[in-house]
């Protein structure tokens, strides 16, 4: 245990382990993510309603989502995705996890929308054709090292119809300015977001401030076993997300606001990318 302990705390490369389906496809953790996603008092995965509304409609007056196909990548219970089919789209909605797809489909199918939600990771498997926005939402891009965004830019590319729509948030420079390191261990002797039964947390953050980088790292000790999970963030500001588009052959790239649509504030936590093919 010692060694594996020493392990933990060195500092590994960016993105030199990948572990971010283990918070969305374990069956026990899949409760727990849905549940943040659906608690319309808290941001630890989804937006707040009221937030979710606002940013719809500024894309629906810019995009127009009526009689448009719309894929919505990463698409969790729907939120997003039932709202542009409350306007008219017609959406497919990609998820990974079981779970918050089950609770998609039966919320969905109470108003009759027009969404197809299939199980599918949007890195590996194909994505719809032909379609007028293709929609990555809440910071879904900032965990991808550098060679998984540019994969996942052909495909989109590929899967928009000429003069279509990759939309997307991103978090900004900011807040990696704020961050700091630090480590912590938390036992539980019940159940908990991470673990059934008794089981200990060690978590370590580092940062790569010539990357602007960040990396959550977990270590969860229990009964059965240990498990490690990395959770990888990169932060951008409008330059570095621009070009990255540009080199992947986007078209116009524009950044916006991610409330209202508007300039990007030195300060925003996140903004909107809208790049046109």
């Amino acid at each position: 245990m010692f060694s594996e302990l020493n392990a933990f705390f060195e500092r590994p490369e960016p993105f030199s382990a990948y572990t971010i389906d283990a918070l969305w496809t374990d069956p026990h953790r899949a409760k727990g993510m849905l549940a943040c996603h659906l608690d319309p008092e808290t941001e630890l995965a989804s937006r707040r309603p009221e937030r979710i509304a606002a940013i719809v409609d500024w894309l629906d007056l810019r995009l127009g989502f009526a009689r448009k196909a719309i894929t919505d990548l990463g698409c969790g219970p729907g939120l997003y995705a039932e709202a542009m089919a409350r306007r008219g789209g017609h959406v497919t909605g990609l998820d990974f996890s079981a779970h918050s797809l089950a609770h998609a489909r039966t919320h969905a199918g109470v108003e009759a929308l027009s969404i197809a939600y299939r199980q599918a990771d949007y890195l590996k498997d194909p994505l719809p054709d032909r379609q007028d926005v293709v929609m990555l939402i809440y910071g879904d891009l900032c965990p991808l090292s550098p060679d998984r965004r540019r994969r996942l830019y052909d495909k989109v590319s590929n899967s928009l119809m000429p003069g279509g729509t990759f939309v997307f948030d991103v978090f900004s420079t900011s807040v990696f300015a704020r961050l700091g390191e630090k480590q912590s261990i938390e036992h539980s002797a019940g159940s908990g977001f991470w673990a059934t039964g008794a089981h200990t947390l060690i978590s370590k953050t580092f940062l790569y401030p010539d990357q602007r980088i960040g990396l959550d790292r977990y270590l969860v000790v229990s009964a059965t076993g240990t498990e490690e999970i990395y959770n990888w963030m990169q932060y951008f500001d409008q330059e570095a997300i621009c070009a990255e588009l540009t080199e992947a052959g986007f078209g116009a790239v524009t950044c916006h606001a991610l409330d209202t649509g508007g300039p990007v504030d030195a300060t925003d936590e996140a903004f909107m990318v809208l790049a046109r093919r």
